[in-house]
């Protein structure tokens, strides 16, 4: 048996550092040797959960399962692997001091085809090795304050070579894949950061990309409230999210965030429950095939991709500006890039309607409010971004574009890649301080690839103006209380 034990400090609290690291989907982050790590058992992270590690050695992937054998939370995990010719017992234990936190890792490695004799001359090697882990821990565990690309809050922009990508537009375009993901992700600084203690305000959440998200928020310990149309799926996902994650701060409001009167209800619900919020994002969003109105005369790609989230955002700014560095993040589609904003037709009425295009309209108009947000809230601390997900492989997707689904299929993310920047700009240091940026896979991308769909600074004037007037004539219509919500509408 070989027996490794090192030592480092953190400057994290104790109840962050034991999240992190007894949940092993994080190894791969820190260990250099890990090279992929899933967890392959149903719940959370407890007792008993299983996780499968690939791990790289020489040129041949070698694949083992840990189990967590002892679950003292927040001071003490055991997990031990099962690999081909050999077992670890890796114990983790920490101490805190406010918040300091030393972590002791020790790993215990026992090889039962090889002689002593070859046992002892590995022990050199493994030590160099578990060297490098807790270095890659340490580095993981130490918060940083950094915007990226730049150290000034309004300055942090896109790499150059994200640029040249983007403006060559086939790169750029692939890099919306599954492939772009990976490749991207080689490059990622490992995310630490918690959640827990802040209240989280989801739209969208009962499938596909914001399914995901919820999981990933909910995993790092957000008080996780939801807004969803559909009663039966929202108490599905709640259940789901808490059983799979252990997080039961998960409640949901009902509404329809097409309807200015239902967001008006629930925006008065939540701040009556929840008096500060600490982020907002704003996923929910479709794309309807042929022209229809809501039951309150506006055009539905409009209602619900662009004014709904202008009105919801306006309602919950309250709740926002009494937490000390709120954020504000809203999704958009990359499909924006091939359209300019229309702000003389942002309901499509002087032109045949076409879904996908109405669609990339409001989504274009709602990157250009990302924008105009973090300026207007720059003196509030307020951090404002908008991220596109790239191509993921969801039911809307398939439902709306299926013959695009169909034929980049392969190329397509899963939803848990799409919504991987989301939960990151939700909870990383990075990104609360620098604001108005656009983000694809942790990084800050240009707004305008194609030539003529940049905006003037009077078109951004007046979409602002427009969207306060649909505001406005919205408001005069409906004179509700906020007594009037229904029961249902809280879950």
């Amino acid at each position: 048996m070989i027996e490794l034990k090192e030592t480092i400090s953190v400057r994290r609290p104790i109840d962050d550092v034991f999240r992190y690291l007894s949940d092993f989907t994080n190894i791969e982050q820190w260990d250099p040797g890990v090279v992929r790590s899933v967890m392959v058992s149903q719940g959370p992270v407890q007792l008993g959960a299983a996780f499968e590690l690939t791990l790289r050695y020489l040129f041949f992937p070698v694949r083992m399962i840990y189990t967590i054998a002892e679950y003292e939370a927040p001071y003490r995990v055991v997990l031990k692997g099962m690999g081909g010719s050999f077992s670890v017992t890796d114990t983790i234990e920490l101490s805190g001091n406010g918040p300091q936190t030393q972590v002791t890792y020790t790993a215990a490695f026992v090889f039962s085809a090889l002689s002593p004799r070859l046992v002892k001359m590995m022990k050199p090697a493994l030590t160099l090795i578990g060297k490098a882990s807790m270095a890659g821990m340490k580095k993981a565990l130490s918060p940083i304050a950094r915007p990226p690309q730049s150290v000034s809050l309004f300055s942090a922009r896109s790499h150059p070579m994200d640029v040249a990508a983007d403006r060559l537009i086939l790169p750029g375009a692939l890099g919306f894949s599954t492939w772009g993901h990976r490749l991207s992700k080689s490059f990622w600084r490992a995310n630490a950061e918690s959640l827990t203690r802040q209240t989280v305000v989801l739209t969208g959440a009962t499938s596909g990309l914001g399914k995901a998200a919820a999981l990933g928020l909910a995993r790092r310990g957000a008080k996780l409230t939801f807004i969803a149309r559909n009663r039966e799926k929202a108490l599905a996902t709640q259940r789901e999210l808490s059983q799979k994650t252990g997080n039961n701060h998960i409640d949901f409001y009902i509404a329809d965030l097409g309807l200015m009167a239902d967001i008006k209800k629930v925006a008065e619900a939540i701040l009556h429950d929840k008096p500060s919020l600490d982020v907002l994002i704003n996923n929910a969003g479709a794309m309807f095939a042929e022209r229809s109105e809501t039951v309150e005369g506006l055009e539905k790609t409009f209602a619900t991709n662009l004014l709904g989230p202008f009105f919801l955002t306006r309602h919950l700014l309250e709740g926002l500006s009494r937490t000390k560095a709120p954020r504000i993040i809203n999704v958009s589609s990359g499909g924006m890039y091939t359209q300019r904003v229309h702000v003389a037709d942002l309901e499509m009425n002087h032109q045949a309607y076409d879904g996908a295009t109405a669609y990339a309209w409001a989504k274009r108009s709602l990157v250009i409010l990302t924008e105009l947000w973090a300026e207007q809230l720059k003196q509030k601390n307020m951090s404002v971004h908008a991220m596109h997900p790239g191509w993921v492989d969801t039911p809307g997707l398939s439902t709306s574009l299926p013959r695009f689904h169909q034929q980049i299929r392969p190329l397509l993310r899963t939803p848990e890649q799409g919504a991987d920047t989301l939960v990151w700009l939700a909870s990383a240091m990075e990104p609360g301080q620098c604001s108005g940026l656009f983000w694809l896979d942790r990084r800050p991308h240009i707004t305008h690839v194609f030539a003529g769909t940049r905006e003037t600074d009077d078109e951004r004037r007046q979409l602002w103006k427009a969207l306060e007037a649909y505001e406005k004539k919205r408001l005069s219509m409906v004179k509700v209380g906020r007594e009037s919500l229904p029961p249902a509408a809280r879950g």
